[in-house]
């Protein structure tokens, strides 16, 4: 997207997202929040927003699919983020994957955000145009 289609920007919104698996139980996989969602984001338009910039990434429930049924709903752009938000550690999968570890090869993270860049989140289609990175109390590790 061309900076001059970015129009009226509200930066750093998050979108509704669910990483908690009982919370996911608790509020279904249907519809629910979507129109909800749409709705507010329909008065952002009305106020004159143009775009929206969400930096909702990975352990923070990022669902590109759900946010891409809530944007067809509505004529506002949402540009989304790469990364990872976490409390004290990367996630369990990204341990035995990357340079020197079990499964050698080029550091698992680093791979997926550029490719969450250059080709797409998920098979989406929908690419991301900036890196989050996030992490709470016990700060940044060796990991």
């Amino acid at each position: 997207m061309a900076l001059d289609q970015l129009g009226a920007t509200l930066k750093h919104n998050m979108t509704p997202g669910c990483n908690d698996p009982l919370r996911w139980r608790l509020v279904g996989r249907g519809g629910a929040g979507r129109s909800d969602t749409a709705e507010k984001l329909r008065a952002l338009e009305a106020v004159g927003i143009d775009t929206l910039v969400t930096p909702t990434v990975v352990g923070l429930g990022r669902q590109i699919p759900r946010l891409q049924q809530v944007n067809e709903q509505v004529d506002i752009n949402i540009i989304v983020a790469t990364g990872l938000y976490t409390f004290d550690q990367i996630p369990h999968y990204c341990h035995c994957r990357g340079p020197r570890v079990l499964f050698d090869g080029p550091e698992l993270m680093t791979k997926l955000s550029v490719r969450d860049i250059i080709e797409g989140i998920g098979d989406t289609g929908v690419r991301a145009a900036f890196l989050k990175g996030m992490v709470e109390q016990r700060g940044p590790t060796e990991d």
